[in-house]
């Protein structure tokens, strides 16, 4: 059986562990987001394509997963 501190060691592990996995996903949902508003934005006329550029913080997903996603 294990020892108080190793079980408690066990639960902060997991729990970081549980976090860094759903920010992971955060992240990989944010890049999907931006290759569907890429692929919108190709998608438009250019006469009604928004002119303003996307905030300088915005992370820029790679050209190569948004080809993936939307050939």
């Amino acid at each position: 059986m294990p020892t108080m501190p190793d079980r408690l060691y066990a639960v902060r592990a997991l729990r970081r562990m549980r976090l860094i996995i759903e920010m992971r996903l955060l992240q990989l949902r944010e890049e999907r987001l931006e290759c569907v508003r890429q692929a919108i934005l190709r998608n438009l006329p250019p006469d009604i394509r928004p002119s303003g550029r996307r905030g300088e913080g915005a992370r820029r997903p790679d050209p190569e997963t948004c080809e993936q996603l939307f050939p």
